[in-house]
């Protein structure tokens, strides 16, 4: 995962976040697609921290049909929580996080793929990828 991660961080920032955050939140990349951007908190970012504290609360999608919506809580490194903060911004609070998922979800793929010609995102559930 982490050398998947590390080329798309090069190539494509959005899907490398995408890869982080359904690896570090053991979240359904279809559950991410759905995120609004105010089901997303982000900690403020300090220069004395190399990680930034994020929750995120899945309201839809497989998980929380079963049990309703659900919160999860992490850490990611300050840059990947200062492009989170920044897709934030960018859009209103009732808009999808991730506007182009299928796009992302199939860059990440890939770059799973390269690495490991039989890992897919839902190995990233599993922990086949690290």
């Amino acid at each position: 995962m982490q050398r998947a991660y590390r080329e798309l961080c090069r190539t494509h920032p959005r899907a490398a976040l995408f890869l982080k955050l359904a690896w570090h939140c053991a979240a359904r990349a279809g559950d991410l697609g759905t995120l609004l951007t105010r089901d997303v908190h982000i900690s403020a970012l300090s220069e004395s921290s190399p990680t930034a504290s994020v929750s995120i609360t899945i309201r839809y999608g497989k998980g929380a049909r079963f049990r309703g919506p659900y919160a999860i809580g992490t850490r990611l490194q300050r840059e990947d929580a200062a492009l989170l903060l920044k897709l934030v911004r960018s859009r209103g609070p009732t808009q999808r996080l991730l506007a182009d998922v299928t796009s992302l979800r199939d860059q990440a793929r890939a770059a799973l793929r390269r690495v490991n010609p039989a890992a897919a995102l839902p190995s990233i559930l599993k922990g086949c990828c690290m």
